[in-house]
């Protein structure tokens, strides 16, 4: 579904990335893990469309997409969350979700002046859909509220249906449980489980063991840079490297 293969960033003098490659598959939730500064939100830029590479290369679905941003790559299917919760705090809920409904009729001087009827069922269509995704994660009851007031798992639920609103194929999500509380994971964590047995595929940077855990099919470890070793959790998690990486001691 999405690739990274050998890729390279450079900020200034610093090497964010070093030759990463990454593969997350249709269909699994793919976990990135590693210590603070190992470059995994920096691979999700990459992948996103938001950093620039050195070198390497990035496909979606078999297609080189080096040359398209994120906006493209959301068009194509290819969506994301952030570490920190991007809501618009003044607005509702509701329109936060809205904000992100692709092709809206009344976005055109000719369409909102001569189709107010074709711009209004979109409307509809858009609102019902809308609707829909909140309710899943039992948060249309506060439709109308500002998105500012939300607690910290209410506005990961938002943001993560603001993704949905695109109807992406895989969705990258960075470090979704932080911030929230253990009830608001668990709900967090069942929702991405029940969204993955609908077809949908992952990516996830996530410092919670127990979220990666319990929805990895495959986990990769970073480092420095590197991608230090990948496989299924129990086993990377017992590899001494990672602990090494981790913990800053010596293998």
């Amino acid at each position: 579904m999405l690739e990274a293969r050998n890729v390279r960033v450079v900020f200034g003098g610093f090497q964010a990335l070093d030759g990463a490659s990454v593969r997350l598959p249709a269909g699994f939730v793919t976990g990135i893990i590693g210590p603070n500064g190992a470059g995994k939100s920096t691979l999700f830029g990459v992948l996103a469309g938001a950093v620039e590479t050195a070198s390497g290369e990035v496909l979606l679905e078999g297609r080189s997409v080096a040359r398209h941003g994120p906006a493209w790559r959301a068009r194509h299917g290819l969506t994301r969350t952030f570490q920190l919760s991007r809501e618009l705090a003044a607005l509702s809920v509701l329109e936060n979700v809205l904000l992100a409904r692709p092709k809206a009729p009344g976005e055109g001087v000719f369409s909102a002046l001569f189709s107010r009827s074709a711009m209004r069922a979109a409307e509809e269509v858009a609102i019902e859909k809308a609707r829909n995704l909140l309710a899943r994660v039992d948060l249309w009851r506060l439709a109308n509220a500002p998105a500012g007031a939300l607690s910290g798992g209410q506005k990961k639920l938002l943001e993560l249906c603001r993704a949905l609103m695109l109807d992406p194929r895989i969705v990258l999500l960075d470090e979704p449980s932080a911030g929230v509380n253990p009830t608001r994971i668990s709900e967090i964590t069942e929702f991405i489980r029940t969204l993955q047995q609908e077809g949908m595929s992952f990516g996830m940077v996530e410092h919670n063991m127990d979220m990666i855990r319990s929805l990895c099919d495959h986990v990769y470890v970073l480092a420095e840079g590197r991608v230090l070793t990948e496989g299924r959790f129990d086993d990377v998690v017992n590899n001494p490297q990672v602990a090494s990486a981790y913990l800053g001691s010596q293998p």
